[in-house]
């Protein structure tokens, strides 16, 4: 089965609403078409249910390590991450979730052709 752009937004997107119904209020939902560390360094804190993250897979390995120290700072206790990536991109996100490298949990992967979208949630913590 060959899925398009707009099967997998669809499929992501009714994951997020899922989710946004767990919610206490409305979501609000913000874009930003920047540098994601420059945008992430300006959120307040707490302030992100779902950060989804597409950028240009080859310089995902790269830039990762950047936006990870603001991610506990702006991610709600409840956040969703979502990244998406090609196979490569994938497996180094497995890397980084283990669990003496991260406080998030890869909870899930699914794969639409070239493209794998991967889901993270804070470890619990004890």
């Amino acid at each position: 089965t060959l899925l398009t752009p707009k099967a997998i937004t669809k499929d992501n997107l009714s994951e997020g609403e899922r989710r946004s119904k767990t919610l206490p209020k409305a979501p609000v939902i913000r874009i930003f078409a920047m540098n994601a560390v420059k945008a992430l360094s300006q959120q307040s804190d707490q302030s992100f249910d779902i950060l989804w993250f597409d950028p240009p897979y080859a310089i995902l390995p790269a830039q990762w390590p950047l936006l990870v120290p603001e991610l506990p700072r702006i991610a709600a206790d409840k956040a969703l991450i979502v990244v998406e990536s090609d196979a490569e991109g994938a497996a180094f996100l497995k890397t980084w979730a283990e669990p003496d490298e991260s406080h998030w949990e890869l909870t899930r992967q699914k794969t639409y052709g070239k493209i794998t979208v991967s889901f993270f949630e804070k470890r619990s913590q004890g």
